[in-house]
């Protein structure tokens, strides 16, 4: 968890998943990790705002939604 979870979230690999529909992109270019993570709050606030979901836990509930509809990540 985050010092801030109100601003900031982990980058979980299935909230990822749930939200675009494929996996986490694997990169080792700093600047493409941080474009990856900041598109990836950009979406977790959109949806909270669809959804009225809350900020700080929308990652485990994507998390959960991902699991039992997506099952195991490519690696598991």
């Amino acid at each position: 968890m985050y010092r801030n979870p109100a601003v900031f979230q982990i980058t979980d690999r299935h909230a990822y998943r749930a939200i675009h529909g494929s996996d986490y992109p694997k990169t080792t270019v700093a600047a493409k990790k941080i474009t990856v993570y900041f598109d990836y709050l950009d979406e977790l606030i959109r949806l909270c705002g669809q959804k009225a979901l809350r900020f700080e836990t929308v990652d485990r509930i994507l998390y959960q939604f991902d699991k039992a509809t997506n099952g195991k990540l490519n690696g598991e």
